[in-house]
């Protein structure tokens, strides 16, 4: 009953002192996303060199009317490190690179979560799981504190409701 007691106990602090982080803006977490990196206080900052490539991949999504895939592709033969590989190169994460394929290889997932991703947008949610499952966007907290964001939200708002046109095409032509 002790040791109930007990864990409960370090439940409820490590709960509560991860929401109170949460408050004052660190990121939780040990890596930041892919265009920002973590200072001193845990905040999130623009990375430019990511920055950039967070920009590029919007605006041949939206511009040249670019699918993930294509985008992808694009990222790969310039040579653009992936995400993964470019947190090790500039070292935002530690150790090694656990990709079985070339570093500037980028997979139509990896676009196609950049461009989903309220981040850019200097939103940040938590509370994303419970009990070690995925809960629906709409139970997800979202934090008060914001960063700078690296799309403009007009910009980021087109790109959703064309994500879903093209999600609602995919599907009626596979019904065909």
């Amino acid at each position: 009953i002790i040791a109930e007691l007990e864990r409960e106990t370090i439940l409820d602090r490590t709960r509560r002192g991860r929401e109170q982080a949460i408050k004052q803006g660190v990121l939780m977490g040990a890596n930041a996303p892919f265009g920002y990196i973590k200072n001193k206080k845990g905040h999130l900052e623009i990375f430019q060199p990511e920055a950039e490539i967070v920009e590029k991949i919007f605006d041949l999504f939206i511009n040249a009317r670019l699918g993930p895939q294509k985008i992808a592709n694009i990222l790969s033969e310039e040579e653009i490190l992936s995400p993964e590989a470019s947190a090790i190169n500039y070292e935002k994460r530690r150790g090694s690179t656990r990709k079985t394929n070339p570093l500037h290889f980028w997979r139509r997932e990896s676009v196609q979560s950049i461009l989903e991703d309220d981040i850019y947008i200097g939103i940040r949610y938590y509370n994303k799981t419970y009990k070690n499952t995925r809960l629906p966007k709409s139970k997800w907290k979202v934090s008060e504190f914001h960063h700078e964001s690296i799309i403009p939200k007009e910009l980021f708002k087109i790109v959703q409701d064309r994500l879903k046109t093209d999600i609602a095409h995919r599907k009626t032509l596979s019904q065909k």
